[in-house]
């Protein structure tokens, strides 16, 4: 799998950790508070925050660099970066607690040979 580029590794503070982390499937924010992480099982808690200001932030400059809208008017954003990661995110007005965030890595698999190779999840 490609690592993501470190530009858009320093949008991501509370979770760019596991962004790196080859065995993270999933980064889920469903709130301030609640922030999950899914590796081969089911998504655990994480012990972290995101205010939602700082979330709406980072994701208002992943839409730019993305060159799609993400405001009141266009409250939803799915961008993809060339390894296949995918990010899925909303905003007010369709939801109301903050923004809200899934971030999915493409899931390593045996190709031929037994090399490993990426394809989105």
């Amino acid at each position: 799998m490609a690592p993501i580029p470190a530009s858009l590794l320093g949008l991501f503070g509370p979770v760019r950790d596991l962004l790196v982390d080859p065995t993270v499937r999933r980064v889920l924010v469903d709130g301030p508070d609640r922030l999950y992480v899914q590796r081969a099982g089911p998504p655990e808690p994480l012990q972290v925050r995101w205010p939602a200001p700082d979330l709406l932030k980072a994701l208002t400059e992943l839409a730019a660099r993305a060159a799609k809208p993400f405001d009141e008017d266009s409250p939803c954003l799915e961008a993809m970066l060339k390894d296949g990661t995918r990010f899925l995110a909303l905003r007010a007005p369709v939801v109301k607690e903050g923004p809200v965030l899934v971030i999915a890595r493409p899931a390593p698999t045996r190709g031929a040979g037994g090399i490993l190779a990426a394809h989105p999840a």
